[in-house]
């Protein structure tokens, strides 16, 4: 069952992630994604690991489930929103929120289903480190478009 959930939740975000327009040029998109998988899988290392803050429930399928939710769910949903807040419009804030939101959804899904354990930590904390991967990914937005603009100039 875990599996399925994760399979499920991954396959919103790809297909979420390829409707949506995208300013990020293609390769820019593949080392945004490497960059936003190393900094998850690092964070989410010294939160599980060394802090003991997240425990995944022993099983071969909720190991997976997670996995594919860390390598490439929620990269592909940062690397979404760093798109989205590209555009000039009001309503790419709104877009922000509910990509978080549905994260937030997802960990307590998790929670809910057994696959993965909180200790010390509330679905605020998962907030306040979602915000700070989307603002991170933001900030590497910035950095590979404004190094992209001195390329060509």
């Amino acid at each position: 069952m875990a599996i399925l959930i994760g399979t499920v939740v991954t396959w919103m975000a790809v297909t979420f992630f390829s409707i949506i327009p995208k300013k990020i040029p293609p390769f820019e998109t593949i080392f945004l994604f490497c960059v936003n998988t190393i900094f998850e899988l690092s964070i989410f290392s010294i939160l599980h690991l060394n802090l003991k803050f997240i425990v995944v429930e022993p099983g071969i399928g909720n190991g997976i489930a997670d996995l594919m939710l860390r390598l490439i769910e929620l990269p592909l949903l940062l690397v979404a929103s760093s798109n989205i807040l590209l555009y000039s419009n009001k309503v790419k804030w709104c877009w922000v929120a509910l990509i978080i939101l549905f994260t937030l959804l997802v960990q307590q899904t998790l929670e809910w289903m057994d696959i993965i354990t909180f200790q010390r930590w509330n679905i605020m904390y998962t907030g306040i480190y979602m915000c700070v991967n989307v603002a991170f990914s933001s900030m590497m937005t910035w950095v590979i478009t404004s190094l992209d603009k001195k390329e060509t100039a």
